[in-house]
């Protein structure tokens, strides 16, 4: 993670203050990562098809439990 302190109104300093780990304990850190579900974006789409999606699977996982 990364600070950015304002030291005038044309300069700035961006500081890395923190490394940020999956939960299982994995630097992303240059290696990034890898969607669960990965979705086609249709070029003329008229709805949010990520979220719609995101919205569809998270209803089926609570309904695993």
């Amino acid at each position: 993670m990364q600070s950015v302190f304002h030291i005038t109104t044309k300069t700035g300093l961006k500081l890395t203050t923190a490394m940020y780990y999956t939960p299982s304990g994995r630097s992303i850190h240059k290696v990034g990562v890898t969607p669960d579900v990965e979705i086609e974006l249709p070029e003329k789409a008229t709805v949010d098809v990520q979220l719609n999606k995101a919205e569809e699977y998270l209803r089926d996982e609570l309904m695993k439990r």
